[in-house]
């Protein structure tokens, strides 16, 4: 189940990268950049707060392959939709899956401290789990 909430977590945050990529109007090459880092720069940043290396995104490359594959496919689509004048649907389609991208990785990030953490208050917890919700979106600014 909570590979499942990954998956769907990366693909949400990887769309919105993509699409904060396009508004910036950045080539393919940059929007596929921006839609990888922004889907597992959390995972990487809580993995080395917690002391977890090296960090999943390099153990499991497939959020990676996943973030850069979401990322072209969305730049195709809205380079499509763009031309027609149809920004108010990605403006949209960006908030609900920066939404449900922080609400996934929030909770994924508190339940990866409880798994590596012997110690793990609530404090830290919640800490981790903000950073891993907030994180990718850092590399988006």
């Amino acid at each position: 189940m909570l590979l499942i909430l990954e998956l769907i977590g990366t693909v949400a945050f990887a769309i919105s990268g993509a699409i904060v990529g396009i508004q910036k109007k950045m080539d393919i090459f940059g929007v596929a950049i921006l839609a990888m880092t922004t889907a597992v720069g959390g995972g990487i940043i809580r993995d080395i707060i917690l002391n977890i290396t090296p960090p999943a995104a390099f153990r499991e490359p497939v959020f990676t392959i996943i973030g850069i594959v979401v990322g072209i496919a969305v730049f195709f689509s809205a380079k499509k939709h763009f031309q027609v004048r149809n920004q108010l649907f990605y403006e949209v389609l960006l908030r609900n899956m920066d939404s449900l991208g922080l609400g996934l990785f929030t909770v994924i990030g508190i339940e990866t401290a409880y798994t590596y953490v012997a110690e793990t208050n609530v404090y830290l917890a919640v800490f981790v789990g903000v950073i891993t919700g907030l994180g990718g979106g850092v590399f988006q600014r």
